[in-house]
């Protein structure tokens, strides 16, 4: 359950694979991003960056995976040519096409709220912030 609540955060909320995120077929997923190797060790201008979704979310039946060899960036993307901002986008037009296609029917998933009415909050022993749901 903890793996699907936080995959289903991972496409939300500001994390990089946000951009995977499709009205009605919730994803959860990972970007990556690699430096990819050269004669002097790792070349930062040479990236392989990649992201893995499931979904929906809610009841995970499909996983997807883009890999993108030496993505550019651009204006749209701000510059930025890493998993999130180049192979996420990827999977979510897949996953817009193919949630129809397989009948599935879209869903709404709201987080649950404590009694503050706040998203459940988890503070890592580095002082990182991660709002956890459950499915």
């Amino acid at each position: 359950m903890l793996q699907k609540s936080f995959g289903a955060q991972c496409a939300r909320h500001g994390s990089p694979g946000r951009r995977a995120d499709v009205p009605g077929y919730p994803v959860g997923g990972k970007t990556g991003t690699a430096e990819k190797s050269n004669e002097n060790g790792y070349d930062s201008n040479r990236l392989l960056s990649s992201f893995v979704g499931a979904f929906p979310i809610n009841d995970p039946r499909y996983v997807v995976f883009a890999a993108i060899d030496e993505p550019k960036g651009t204006k749209e993307t701000k510059g930025y040519a890493t998993g999130g901002w180049t192979a996420a986008p990827v999977v979510g037009r897949v996953v817009s096409r193919i949630g129809p296609m397989a009948g599935l029917a879209p869903v709404t998933l709201t987080p649950p709220r404590d009694v503050a009415g706040n998203e459940p909050l988890l503070v890592t022993p580095d002082g990182v912030e991660i709002r956890l749901a459950s499915f």
